[in-house]
């Protein structure tokens, strides 16, 4: 872009040279460094979409666990909402996103949401985006090691807690999904039904 750059002040030079010599037609060329500045920005523009195009596809090339269609969802997705297109959404934007796909929070419930997946910063990345996406559809595991996986976090309590499932391997944003879908359990304060969780899951 820097040679473009360097070229085309070259060219405006010469271009107000022929203004001021009363030179309006040129025998070598039509097109105006207006013409030439809009060409050049068309041409960089394409090649940063695609280069974001390319930087997606290798984000998303190991995540083979989802279909073809699921993921091309997903990113058509996030193209649509990202409307600076920066490879990257806002708060805004990103709950939009979700909306649309069918994942919908609170405003407490997204606020804590997002602030887990930006770290405090005020956009996330495509990457951070698609991952985040994988996690709330995957579905590889089976009811029997669900369940499993529920008692250990749970210490076999009939029951599971914030904390519980804070101090588990679960990353911030499934601990979040998870507190928005369970229901409340009435065995104990600030605790949750898994078991009831669970059901519904297979039911469905």
């Amino acid at each position: 872009a820097r040679p473009l750059g360097a070229a085309l002040r070259r060219l405006a030079e010469l271009e107000k040279l022929c203004a001021d010599a009363n030179i309006d037609e040129h025998d070598y060329t039509v097109y105006s460094v207006g013409d030439l500045e809009y060409d050049t920005e068309m041409t960089l523009k394409a090649l940063e979409k695609k280069a974001r195009f390319i930087e997606n596809q290798s984000a998303v090339r190991n995540m083979t666990n989802l279909t073809p269609a699921q993921l091309e969802e997903f990113e058509t997705t996030f193209r649509y909402f990202d409307r600076d297109g920066g490879n990257a959404l806002s708060g805004t934007e990103f709950r939009a996103a979700l909306d649309s796909l069918g994942h919908s929070f609170s405003d407490d419930e997204f606020a804590v949401l997002f602030s887990q997946l930006a770290g405090g910063a005020e956009l996330i990345s495509f990457e951070v985006y698609i991952r985040f996406m994988v996690e709330l559809t995957e579905d590889q595991t089976t009811p029997e090691q669900l369940l499993h996986s529920f008692r250990v976090i749970a210490a076999d309590k009939e029951y599971v807690t914030p904390e519980d499932l804070h101090m588990s391997d679960l990353s911030p944003a499934s601990v979040a999904y998870l507190l928005r879908m369970m229901p409340k359990s009435s065995r104990a304060e600030s605790a949750y039904d898994y078991l009831a969780y669970l059901r519904g899951v297979f039911q469905r």
